[in-house]
């Protein structure tokens, strides 16, 4: 895989990531699930950790492996898409027995390039926050594949290590919008 696996607590091993997802742009003004709800997916909105499917060291859709994966199914229920909670690019630490911090978050996003054939291949992407960056309401959108997927912070912890912002990995709560591009 080119993407870290997100480990709660952290784990000895941290895996290396691909580049920042450069097509992710602040939102300006975020969707709200409710404008699209219903409009081409079972389900519009998820909330992540809550709402996804553990990987349980395995994949779903492109991503494994110890992650939650929220799945976008299509009206007629077959999956177009998969949001990935979550890796990050940075530095993480222990910071005591259970707990653990990072100094950014990826979102790993995937999304079939045609709706219309949705056992298609999927194109990847992301979106990266830094843990200065990250406040509730803090939103960033990029388009994959067929998809447009806007990822909002809902709840975060920071956390100061060595004169840095960094975020508690336990206390992230995102929001994730989708809707057809």
């Amino acid at each position: 895989m080119n993407h870290r696996l997100c480990l709660l607590p952290l784990c000895a091993a941290l895996f290396a990531c691909g580049g920042r997802g450069l097509d992710a742009t602040p939102a300006t003004n975020a969707p709200d699930a409710a404008d699209d709800a219903g409009a081409d997916f079972l389900q519009t909105s998820f909330l992540l950790p809550k709402d996804g499917t553990p990987n349980n060291d395995g994949p779903i859709g492109p991503f494994c492996c110890t992650g939650t994966t929220a799945i976008v199914r299509d009206r007629a229920g077959a999956p177009v898409g998969y949001a990935y909670f979550f890796g990050w690019k940075g530095d993480a630490y222990n910071t005591g027995a259970d707990t653990s911090a990072a100094s950014d978050v990826d979102i790993l996003l995937s999304g079939v390039a045609d709706l219309s054939a949705p056992d298609a291949a999927q194109v990847t992407g992301d979106v990266d926050f830094l843990a200065a960056d990250m406040k509730p309401g803090a939103a960033l959108v990029t388009k994959v594949g067929a998809l447009l997927y806007t990822v909002t912070i809902v709840d975060v912890t920071p956390v100061m290590l060595n004169d840095q912002t960094f975020f508690d990995m336990g206390s992230l709560v995102i929001r994730v919008d989708v809707s057809a591009a």
